[in-house]
Formats: C-alpha cells, sequence, structure tokens
C-alpha cells in the first residue's frame, strides 16, 4: 500500500492546505471579494467613526462599543473561514474508476438512472455521473466555486450570514449616531461650536463622507443578505436545498426529506455535523463508501429513532 497522503492524488480540482487538513474549491476570486467585503467596512469604522465616539457624550461607553464592534467582526472573519475551508461533505469517486473502460462498445452499458427506496413508501430516482463513476446521491451536484455549502458547513454558512447581518446594522447605526451628534445645532458632539479652524472643518468633512458612505454601503449589504437569510430559513425548516427549490423538485411531488418544521430546525441547529467521507490526511487508498444508500438509510434511522 502506498503512503503517499490521498490529498495529494485527490483526483479532482480542490486545494489543500496544512497537509490536507483544510480543503477548497477552484475558485479564488469570490473568496477574496468576500474578504475585502468584510474586512474594508470594518477598517473604516475603526478609522473615522470609533475616534470621533470617544471624543462626543459617549465618550465614557466607546470602550464598550468598540470591544462589541471587535468581537463580533472577528466571530465573522472566523466563521468566514471555517465556512470557506471546511470540507462541505465530499463524496469520493469510485475507487475502480480507472478499471472502467467506458469506449469499449462490448463493455456491460451502466443504466442511467436507478431507483432507491428512501423509506417504506417513498421511492426517488439517482443519474449516474460519468465523471465520479457511481449514482449521483440524492442532493448531490458539482460546484466549482470556492466551496460549497452542503451538510457539513451550513451550520457555520448560517452563523456567518447572521453576523454579517449584525455587523452591517451596528457600523450603520453608530455612524448614523456619529452624523447626528456632529452636525446637530449645539455643536460637533456637544462640546464644540463651529467656529472650528479650516483645518478641523475639511478634516471633518472627510469623516462625514466617510460615515455616509459606511451607511449606504452596510445598508445595502443588510438589504442583500437579510434576504438571504430569510430565504435560507425557509430550505432548512422545509428540508429542501436550493437547486431543488429553484428547480422546482417538489412542485408536484411530496418531498421524501421533510421531517416537519421542527424536526428540521432541531437537525440542522442541533445534531452534530455528519462525519467526512474523505480523509485527506490519511496515507494509502482513500476510503470506499457506497454512497448510494448508506447516507440515506443513516438518515432514516435517526429519523425513527426520534
Amino acid at each position: 500500500m502506498s503512503s503517499e497522503r490521498t490529498w495529494r492524488k485527490w483526483p479532482s480540482r480542490n486545494n489543500f492546505h496544512l497537509n490536507g487538513r483544510l480543503i477548497t474549491g477552484p475558485d479564488y476570486a469570490h473568496y477574496l471579494a468576500t474578504n475585502v467585503l468584510l474586512t474594508a467596512p470594518e477598517v473604516a469604522f475603526l478609522a473615522a467613526v470609533i475616534p470621533d465616539l470617544f471624543h462626543s457624550v459617549l465618550g465614557n461607553y466607546a470602550i464598550i462599543i468598540l470591544c462589541v464592534n471587535i468581537y463580533a467582526w472577528v466571530l465573522c472573519f472566523a466563521y468566514l473561514q471555517i465556512t470557506a475551508y471546511s470540507d462541505p461533505g465530499i463524496y469520493p469517486r469510485h475507487v475502480l474508476a480507472e478499471t472502467v473502460d467506458t469506449d469499449d462498445p462490448w463493455a456491460p452499458q451502466i443504466p442511467e438512472r436507478k431507483s432507491i427506496q428512501l423509506r417504506k413508501e417513498d421511492v426517488m430516482y439517482v443519474k449516474w455521473c460519468e465523471t465520479c463513476r457511481l449514482y449521483r446521491p440524492p442532493r448531490a451536484s458539482h460546484c466549482s466555486i470556492w466551496n460549497c455549502i452542503g451538510r457539513r458547513n451550513y451550520r457555520t454558512f448560517l452563523w456567518f450570514v447572521n453576523l454579517v447581518l449584525f455587523n452591517c446594522m451596528y457600523i450603520a447605526g453608530f455612524s448614523i449616531l456619529k452624523l447626528y451628534l456632529h452636525l446637530r445645532p449645539s455643536g460637533s458632539y456637544g462640546t464644540d461650536s463651529f467656529t472650528d479652524s479650516l483645518h478641523e472643518r475639511i478634516q471633518s468633512r472627510g469623516q462625514e463622507i466617510v460615515s455616509i458612505i459606511l451607511t449606504i454601503f452596510c445598508l445595502m449589504v443588510y438589504l442583500a443578505v437579510a434576504y438571504l437569510s430569510v430565504f435560507h430559513c425557509f430550505l432548512f425548516i422545509n428540508n429542501i436545498s436550493t437547486k431543488e427549490h429553484f428547480a422546482s423538485t417538489y412542485a408536484t411531488i411530496q418531498n421524501p426529506f421533510h421531517r416537519g418544521w421542527v424536526k428540521n430546525t432541531i437537525s440542522l441547529l442541533c445534531v452534530s455535523p455528519p462525519p467526512a467521507y474523505i480523509d485527506p490526511t490519511s496515507a494509502g487508498e482513500r476510503k470506499r463508501v457506497e454512497v448510494e444508500l448508506r447516507a440515506i438509510t443513516q438518515e432514516d434511522e435517526e429519523s425513527a429513532a426520534e
């Protein structure tokens, strides 16, 4: 048996880091853009808003405002990295894929579709995947972005989305408060008059522009991410995937994975993520998983046990 690490010979476009402990997809652009959009408003808030709050009537509470902001941003950034660098639930390709000659006209033809029984009366059809050399499990699909969202990183993704909402409202709210304190008739932050030097006025106008831009940007991001958050709440309480929703998979048939809103929510938020099907850090051949039925059977047994 070869002692070469699995991640070094993994037959896909996934990228591995720290000797296979971290796994990502091939698309770096979306990941880098997300990090920039997350970090830039935070830097601007710390540079243009927080210092002025220390010199305002909120000076005694400014340190608390700063600590809450940094703590929330660090959590948001951490959940982004965990989501981006974790295995979403990748199924390994068939270990015998290299031995199957698909161009041989005399070779046995593999049926394109076959049926599997989910529960007592629920039957679903699965399709043969030529790339993976197996019947693609229900809800499984190929993904080319930085890292897909699957069963194993869905919870951290939801934490990230909702922390973005909190940070957006936090930054926008205190940016608006700073503008109010600075522009109210009693003077800048209630302590200074409007007879400041020209240099101070120019600097003040620059900070006001930054606060206005921050407010507009954060409110725009909030509206977009709020829709995303509500959309995913709808998905997980109904136990359907994004692809199934847009394809209207269950428009005419009953969703066999739906257990009820309460059990769907508990299974996502209160149950540990399923174990990974691959172990990139191991040596030798990668583990073979009967993906066609094993995952579904285990899920049904857990549902019956409840």
